[in-house]
């Protein structure tokens, strides 16, 4: 981090598409875990409504 902004940024987003892995929620997890941030294993969250 920028040593000015250290101790003044809370949060940091981003956003990440398909163009990476091929798969956007693949891409986050993989940024997750070098990131050390702990990510939520996709099987655990069941099933999503749909939107149709």
């Amino acid at each position: 981090m920028i040593p000015i902004l250290h101790g003044q940024v809370r949060e940091v987003f981003g956003f990440v598409n398909n163009h990476f892995a091929g798969h956007a929620p693949a891409s986050v997890r993989m940024l997750q875990q070098r990131l050390g941030i702990p990510s939520v294993d996709p099987s655990a969250i069941g099933d999503q409504p749909s939107l149709f």
